[in-house]
């Protein structure tokens, strides 16, 4: 999922995996909507890392 908080627009693609090739296709998809800016700022959030420690 991609927000774009200010302007009250989401971005959702389900997918059968979560593989590199997937989230490529996602981002090309993000920047097929804004192909007049000079710049996108992505802030992300790697939910795999969200795990218990255990010691």
């Amino acid at each position: 999922m991609a927000c774009e908080p200010l302007a009250g627009k989401r971005m959702l693609k389900i997918t059968e995996r979560k593989t590199k090739k997937d989230w490529a296709y996602f981002l090309e998809d993000i920047g097929a909507q804004y192909k007049s800016a000079e710049k996108i700022t992505l802030v992300m959030d790697n939910l795999n890392t969200h795990t218990r420690i255990i010691l």
